[in-house]
């Protein structure tokens, strides 16, 4: 939450706990975790943790740092290491076209 509200990460506790999707997501405080139940669709990464760059490239499923965000469109993403961050920030909007490449590819489009 308080990558939005904040811009910056901040280390959830057990006391402010919330389960959405099937994982438990901890927040710093009462009210993070009151904007997160009122609309968590807005405020949880867009691969429930997982590193937005490895979906996307090959539908590998392996958890994003928490320290390296990006915002965009106002969704957030998260990377798994500094050097995939740095490739993902260098071409965010080309890494988009990959993905959908990548995942209209995967999709049986055949009547």
């Amino acid at each position: 939450m308080n990558y939005f509200t904040q811009n910056t990460p901040a280390k959830g506790s057990t006391d402010f706990t919330f389960e959405y999707q099937n994982k438990q997501w901890h927040f710093k405080n009462a009210n993070n975790l009151s904007l997160f139940k009122a609309n968590p669709k807005k405020y949880a990464s867009q691969d429930v943790g997982h590193c937005a760059w490895r979906m996307g490239m090959d539908g590998e499923s392996v958890y994003g740092d928490p320290t390296l965000w990006t915002i965009v469109d106002s969704k957030i993403y998260l990377n798994y290491n500094q050097e995939v961050n740095r490739r993902w920030n260098k071409d965010i909007a080309g890494f988009f076209i990959k993905v959908n490449q990548f995942w209209l590819g995967k999709i049986n489009l055949k009547p």
